[in-house]
């Protein structure tokens, strides 16, 4: 029950985080970004395994699979709060997209270092 509320107000944080993020960095709020994972906060207060929480949000959140420029956005924003919120993170969006990169060649991390360089992310 103790790490259940411990990730209940993790979350919390992340999700004020985000739409601070989001308002400083692209200057506006969207509705993408008061409902960023929303899932995941509703299911930490149903009796489901973490595991399963966590997998089903990270497969099925379009952020976590991005088709769509949107999905691009609200990736890079949770990236980038990431490190002010999350406890094994401390690269900026910028630094987490090149490291990824190294790792897979995979084309939609060069779709969001563009998003990064737009937005002068560092």
């Amino acid at each position: 029950m103790r790490d259940r509320i411990r990730r209940i107000k993790e979350l919390i944080r992340h999700k004020k985080s985000f739409y601070k993020i989001e308002g400083e960095v692209f200057g506006r709020h969207t509705w993408r970004g008061i409902t960023h994972d929303l899932d995941k906060l509703i299911m930490y207060l149903l009796p489901l395994r973490t595991n399963f929480i966590r997998e089903y949000h990270k497969e099925h959140a379009k952020h976590h699979n991005p088709d769509t420029l949107l999905d691009y956005y609200e990736r890079l924003v949770d990236i980038e709060c990431a490190r002010f919120t999350k406890r094994r993170s401390s690269l900026t969006a910028r630094n987490f997209l090149l490291e990824r990169k190294k790792i897979s060649n995979n084309p939609k991390y060069d779709v969001m270092l563009w998003l990064a360089d737009l937005y002068n992310l560092k």
